[in-house]
């Protein structure tokens, strides 16, 4: 007689569970149909089912909804009434419905097979009450299961589904069949987060599939035409062709739901700036403003980059005066920290002196005035009003850091003059910095303090409605921000020179340098076409240029500096080369010398000038706002047909159509290819931009080229969700099919769980870890431990088949 693991008490270890449900899993299963509890749920769903006639009823009866949740595997799902009432009274074939938008598929299966959106018919058919119930059997059964180890439910769905799986794929799919692979594989959850592709090859290249098919005996043998065969086949077609189709879907309506939103802004901000709009009490007041508050963006963002610059240096003065006191210092070593000191002492005095910033002062030169917050030449508060009522004012204050250059001057004078024999001009050192640090402290955090309120205070404004002159700020906001951009590429194509000649360096004169040489080529070409060529339509504002100004509103104008990297960098790196070491070496020192210089200066100039320019362009500005917004979408969506590939395949790419051929109907479903997104919407969208900046009469047409961007797109969408809602219904007939062949009984508790030795080895396996994990847990052990564990139990119990499943690691 075959001992019944359900009808154990207590808990077992997995491995003896396995062996014992392995005994005879048929006549287990039918033990636990025939127990008394089971067939009380069975009799009381069959006497009940008859008398429900609205579905109600049924979903408000707890007991009958449980039994069919459990046929389903959500008995979970019990307490979440209102959740699974909307599922099973929904159109299921809805793409709205709320088991289409869940990501696991049981719901769905659950709203397919009771269609209670019709009405409570299935209720009254035999074979659907039948199947069900058989279901419910099955997974009562392996509930129980768990019940005498956590891990033995999931092995017996695995044998029990894992015979029909043909595909990786198949298997992530399935969160049961994933839980067991993973866990046996030893695979982290965080693969989660990667390519289905890849996670479909990380499973692939460790086991072999067809280890787990059955292969039955020639009279059992089921032919490729089989009804039940061919309608699991069509389901993974169908599967596949309704990814292909989503991803694609999914990247169209992410553009198109970008469109709207920008055409909105475009919509918003003639109403905006209107003289009779929601805002024309406060215009005046707002354009008046600009200037000012441009002056004073300037002034924080260059007060503000300063300051973190010279904060860095402060920090390591500090502590250079502890390691001076050192009484293990020989006398190079405090040569070089004085020298070092000194540096730092005068970067930081050029840095005070370099945090200025220009505007626009209205007289009648171009120049503008530069000014310094941190200086001491401002004094008293800069200030401006943002609204008429005058509520909203901006508060900044000048700031005096000239006590602490004085301080670290003198405290460098005191460093310079300390020898071995005699450090105790230390003490003068460290007083004079303690001074002259707790000012730029102090410093640092009023600035810190007025640049948090000045954001502040602009975040207070509702809309900023003035008329900027958009035709000549944006250009300029967008030359900066390319000049930005290209001096990153130019600095990463630097420290990549420097490399290739640290190479060349360690190589003998002689040796052969060619391929390297052929690298710095490229490299020094690269640095010249970013240096020469600027985006589409802008200003250069790297190659020999002068400084630009571009008008803001009303002859107010910002001023944009200019650089000549052509004659600082280019034609430098044109005349140097790495055939030899020292010409390596005069490269190494280039880069890390003038160049370094040269690029620094870059950066922190630029910053400023993109903040204030940006700040005008995107916040001050609503219609330059709108205008940044549509340029974005270029760089958003620029990967929209490679993003749209599910299996290798992109719809929104050039190719053949694909053909999803479902046997079970007899038909084929083509899945156009929409090639015509690349030229009629992705190099439309680029037209459009390149017409911008925009006007309220679009005059350039960048407002008509979007709307015949967002046609186009809404054209391709429509061509694709007719793929996707032919792929729904063949989805809901071969389903329907399924149903009617296993409510026929062409599936038996007699083959349920029949496996191959493979895949009940593998499930050995996932006991054996199982049990080791939680082994290993309640000993505090760590994850090698547990399987050393693993290991240890395979050698006590032995395999239960012939131990010839190769798992490759």
């Amino acid at each position: 007689m075959v001992a019944n693991i359900t009808q154990i008490a207590g808990s077992v270890s997995g491995s003896v569970a396995l062996r014992l449900f392995l005994d005879d899993p048929v006549a287990q299963l039918e033990s636990f149909r025939d127990s008394a509890g089971i067939q009380r749920e069975i009799e009381n769903f069959n006497k009940k089912i008859q008398k429900i006639d609205d579905p109600e009823d049924f979903i408000k009866d707890r007991r009958l909804l449980n039994f069919a949740l459990s046929a389903f595997q959500l008995e979970g799902e019990i307490n979440n009434t209102g959740r699974i009432r909307k599922i099973l009274t929904e159109d299921p074939e809805s793409e709205r419905a709320l088991q289409n938008r869940l990501a696991d598929p049981r719901f769905a299966k659950l709203a397919q097979a009771f269609r209670f959106d019709q009405g409570v018919a299935k209720l009254s058919d035999g074979a659907f009450i039948e199947e069900l119930t058989q279901n419910f059997v099955i997974n009562e059964f392996e509930r129980q299961l768990g019940n005498q180890n956590a891990a033995l439910r999931e092995a017996a769905f695995f044998l029990r589904n894992i015979g029909n799986v043909d595909s990786e794929l198949g298997i992530l799919g399935d969160r049961v069949l994933r839980s067991v692979v993973t866990t046996t594989l030893n695979l982290p959850a965080q693969i989660a987060v990667q390519s289905i592709d890849t996670q479909e090859r990380l499973i692939a290249t460790r086991i072999n599939l067809e280890d787990f098919q059955l292969n039955p005996s020639e009279e059992e043998t089921v032919s490729a035409t089989d009804p039940k065969t061919r309608a699991e086949t069509d389901l993974n077609a169908i599967g596949r062709g309704s990814n292909i189709s989503q991803v694609a879907i999914d990247q169209v309506t992410a553009l198109l739901n970008a469109i709207d939103t920008v055409q909105a802004d475009y919509d918003r901000v003639e109403n905006i700036q209107s003289g009779t709009g929601p805002y024309a009490g406060e215009i005046a007041t707002q354009e008046a403003a600009v200037p000012e508050l441009l002056r004073e963006q300037g002034l924080l963002s260059a007060a503000t980059r300063a300051l973190g610059d010279i904060n860095g240096n402060v920090a390591r003065l500090d502590s250079l005066l502890t390691e001076l006191s050192d009484p293990d210092l020989d006398a190079d070593g405090l040569a070089n920290k004085q020298a070092e000191f000194a540096t730092l002492v005068s970067d930081i005095t050029a840095r005070v002196a370099s945090a200025t910033f220009t505007f626009d002062d209205t007289d009648a030169d171009a120049a503008g005035t530069a000014q310094n917050l941190l200086d001491g030449s401002l004094s008293g508060i800069l200030s401006t009003t943002l609204d008429s009522a005058g509520t909203i004012v901006t508060a900044v204050r000048a700031q005096d850091l000239s006590s602490f250059l004085t301080d670290i001057a003198a405290a460098n004078t005191s460093v310079q003059s300390v020898t071995l024999a005699d450090k105790s001009a230390l003490t003068a050192a460290n007083t004079s910095f303690d001074g002259g640090k707790s000012d730029f402290d102090q410093v640092n955090i009023t600035v810190q303090q007025d640049a948090s309120t000045f954001n502040a205070r602009i975040g207070e404004v509702t809309q900023f409605a003035g008329t900027l002159n958009t035709a000549d700020l944006v250009p300029g906001a967008l030359a900066v921000r390319d000049a930005s951009s290209r001096t990153n590429l130019i600095n990463v194509e630097l420290q990549k020179i420097a490399g290739l000649a640290q190479q060349a360096l360690v190589l003998e004169d002689g040796a052969d340098r060619t391929n390297l040489v052929t690298q710095f080529n490229a490299s020094v070409s690269t640095v010249q076409n970013l240096i020469s060529n600027a985006g589409t339509g802008l200003d250069n504002l790297l190659n020999n240029a002068t400084d630009r100004t571009y008008e803001t509103i009303g002859n107010a104008f910002l001023t944009a500096r200019g650089r000549d990297f052509q004659t600082d960098i280019a034609d430098v790196l044109n005349a140097l080369d790495i055939d030899n070491s020292a010409n390596a070496q005069n490269v190494i020192d280039q880069v890390n010398g003038a160049f370094k210089t040269t690029i620094d200066s870059a950066f922190q100039e630029i910053g400023q000038d993109n903040d204030v320019f940006s700040f005008a362009a995107t916040t001050l500005d609503p219609r330059g706002a709108a205008d940044f917004k549509l340029r974005q979408l270029s760089d958003d969506f620029e990967n929209a047909i490679a993003n749209a590939t599910f299996d290798g395949v992109s719809l929104l790419s050039t190719g053949f159509d694909e053909t999803i051929a479902v046997g079970t109907t007899g038909r084929t479903t083509t899945l156009a290819r929409q090639s015509n997104f690349q030229t009629d919407v992705l190099d439309l969208l680029t037209t459009a931009i390149g017409k911008l900046p925009s006007d309220p009469a679009d005059s350039t047409g960048v407002l008509a080229e979007l709307r015949n961007v967002e046609f186009n797109a809404n054209r391709i969408l429509t061509n694709l969700n007719v793929g996707l809602r032919t792929l729904s219904l063949e989805r809901s007939i071969v389903d329907q099919t399924l149903t009617d062949i296993n409510a026929g009984g062409r599936e038996s508790f007699d083959n349920i769980y029949e496996a191959t030795d493979a895949a009940k080895e593998f499930i050995q396996r996932f006991i054996i870890t199982s049990d080791s994990a939680a082994f290993g847990a309640q000993l505090g052990l760590s994850g090698n431990t547990s399987r050393f564990q693993t290991a240890l139990t395979l050698l006590q119990n032995g395999p239960l088949v012939g131990g010839n499943l190769n798992i490759r690691t």
